[in-house]
């Protein structure tokens, strides 16, 4: 991660201010995980989904915001979701992996390894990771070209190795699937 940030900072792309710090040339704050997690714990299962489409609207606004610095460089889509994963693991939110890209399919499957979601609540009978899923949501409408929406599929608190996201376009999911309607509020 530090060669990560040696890069932004070299290339201009993060600067510290007073009072400010600007990534992409956008303002950011450093917030403690624990009042995300703080969040996701006083929220009802319905309110959570208020985590997710405010995490997609970031995550599809800061991919514009990459695509937008980078593919006029003719950067792989997969570089640019590089990007995204490094700059999810500086914000803390653990280790963001790219498992499969499938444009032509339309699916995205993500891995996030080391959720600090996750190791602060610790067990869970539902998935934690409500606003990095809306993030990979809006990655993936950018990546796409169409709305996407994101589920995940397996979750560390539940027991599983890690956290898995599926993203594909919203429509493509089964509406009649427990988890669509849970994670999705349909």
């Amino acid at each position: 991660m530090f060669e990560f940030v040696k890069k932004l900072m070299l290339s201009r792309e993060i600067s510290f201010e007073a009072g400010k710090i600007l990534l992409l040339r956008e303002p950011i704050c450093l917030m403690p995980v624990r009042t995300v997690a703080d969040i996701v714990m006083i929220t009802k299962n319905k309110q959570r989904n208020i985590l997710y489409y405010t995490g997609k609207s970031s995550g599809s606004y800061w991919f514009k915001k990459i695509t937008q610095r980078f593919y006029s460089k003719n950067m792989p889509a997969k570089d640019i979701i590089e990007w995204g994963n490094n700059i999810i693991a500086m914000a803390g939110y653990g280790v963001s992996v790219l498992e499969k890209f499938n444009e032509k399919g339309k699916e995205i499957l993500f891995r996030l390894e080391n959720s600090t979601m996750c190791e602060l609540i610790g067990r869970s009978k539902k998935p934690l990771d409500h606003i990095y899923r809306g993030y990979v949501a809006g990655a993936g409408t950018v990546m796409l070209g169409e709305d996407c929406s994101a589920l995940e599929i397996a979750c560390k608190s539940m027991g599983a190795p890690y956290c898995r996201f599926v993203v594909k376009p919203t429509g493509l999911f089964d509406k009649k699937n427990i988890l669509v309607k849970e994670q999705l509020g349909l």
